[in-house]
């Protein structure tokens, strides 16, 4: 495990990438040359992926370097050209997945959009831009239509419909993975409003981030695509994996079970929607003791690093097992740790059970095994796991230690009994990202639970 913990932090450090030359100058998306203000111009920004735990665990373990990236994502923003008469690129926006300093249209959402939220709630931000600046960016970002955000339809619907074409852009595909994604961003956009004072845009978006409700079909319990009629679509696959390149496609390399749980920002609103804890619960371990796994049944496509329909190898799915700690079943979250952690991590030439993604594989890995994972990337808040090993110890740029220690901690003793934070019990789920920059010491007791053990019976592939 250690090997596989220091090969998770190589691979967090592999980008973003600085391609600015010595004297700070690069070439921007509109080909023009400019000067970065610190010398540094960052790209390989895989959001999609990274937004949900590497850019969170940068803000821990690099904090020096976050104020950087915040400035490349602006400068892009500023820098990028628009087209009148290409509707798509209509409105500047921020970069979804940059490579090299270009735009490549992977993925849907527009999640520079958390980074940006979060290092300005943590007071990371570039001195180069102002917060208006990043504001303006982000607020244009989520209401302005482009590629792959149909901001129009969502406002007339409530959800996007996938037989309905306002723009020449709206092209009726992933359209439940592009709602529940692009809300995330308008929720975290409407938290920067409202501390800034916006309380119109505040209110909007945060009420735009409710529309999850809107694409839940009660009947089937799952997150289903709808017609500009409103009527859920009959006949789906739930086991099938789809993406856009399909005509009228639900989900973006995912299936119903995947984005059924896709709503890091309200967990006691979805589970209020799903029922109550228990049927929550229930819902979790339909999903990750599953005798089935997800397919893909239009292209060779094989899938791997699943547990019944939950896949960690690709990210939507990567917050899912802490969702049981929301519940009374928490401990459930911890056998599904332990198993994740020991058995899609191996020091070998196959023993990632994924694509890294630019280090977001690896960011769950560190965080599942100190104990902690950010749900939600922009809360400042970190879910309280299931830690892997007796001891770690982040050394932290401000000079301050924080100290994680697992007390009786073996293979049996996988489940957490009690945690305590500088010796006084944490009675609540999650821990906050003062509270480990502050230091100190994190302090989990662990125990066996030998009447859980067929929690460990999954259906791997």
């Amino acid at each position: 495990k250690r090997i596989s913990f220091y090969t998770a932090l190589y691979h967090l450090y592999i980008q973003p990438n600085n391609i600015a030359d010595v004297e700070g100058t690069y070439r921007a998306e509109n080909d023009s040359i400019y000067k970065s203000a610190s010398g540094k111009y960052y790209s390989t920004f895989s959001l999609w992926d990274t937004y949900r735990a590497a850019h969170p665990m940068y803000t821990i373990l690099s904090p020096e370097v976050v104020g950087d990236f915040i400035e490349s994502l602006m400068d892009s923003y500023v820098h990028k050209s628009t087209n009148e008469n290409i509707q798509a690129e209509g409105n500047k926006y921020l970069p979804r997945w940059q490579l090299w300093g270009k735009e490549t249209h992977t993925m849907v959402g527009n999640h520079a959009v958390p980074v940006l939220v979060d290092a300005y709630l943590k007071g990371l931000v570039s001195p180069s831009y102002s917060n208006l600046d990043i504001y303006q960016a982000i607020k244009t970002t989520v209401t302005k239509p482009h590629y792959r955000n149909h901001v129009d339809l969502i406002n007339k619907y409530g959800y996007i419909p996938y037989d309905d074409h306002i723009t020449n852009f709206d092209d009726g595909r992933e359209t439940v993975s592009r709602l529940l994604e692009g809300i995330y961003d308008d929720y975290c956009t409407s938290v920067m409003a409202e501390n800034l004072g916006y309380k119109e845009d505040a209110s909007f978006l945060l009420n735009r981030s409710t529309f999850y409700k809107n694409v839940f079909d009660k009947q089937r319990g799952l997150m289903i695509g709808r017609n500009a009629e409103g009527k859920f679509k009959k006949n789906i696959d739930p086991l099938e994996v789809v993406g856009e390149w399909l005509p009228a496609s639900d989900y973006t390399e995912g299936n119903s079970w995947h984005y059924l749980f896709h709503v890091l920002h309200d967990i006691p609103g979805l589970i209020e929607l799903m029922g109550g804890e228990d049927a929550f619960s229930s819902k979790l371990d339909s999903m990750f003791y599953s005798t089935h796994s997800p397919e893909v049944k239009t292209l060779v496509w094989n899938i791997y690093g699943t547990l019944g329909q939950y896949w960690h190898g690709n990210e939507p799915c990567h917050h899912v097992p802490y969702l049981y700690k929301y519940t009374k079943y928490g401990y459930k979250a911890d056998a599904i740790i332990r198993y994740l952690v020991s058995e899609f991590y191996k020091n070998a030439p196959d023993g990632l059970k994924g694509n890294d993604d630019c280090g977001q594989m690896s960011a769950w890995y560190m965080f599942a095994t100190m104990g902690f994972y950010p749900v939600n990337p922009i809360s400042g808040e970190f879910i309280l796991g299931a830690p892997q090993f007796p001891f770690t110890e982040i050394r932290l740029n401000n000079g301050k230690v924080f100290k994680i220690i697992a007390k009786n901690l073996t293979t049996e003793n996988m489940f957490v009994k009690s945690v305590e934070l500088n010796g006084k019990l944490l009675n609540r789920l999650s821990l906050t990202y003062d509270e480990i920059m502050a230091g100190g010491e994190l302090v989990f007791t662990m125990e066996s639970r030998p009447d859980v053990n067929s929690l460990l019976q999954f259906n791997v592939k």
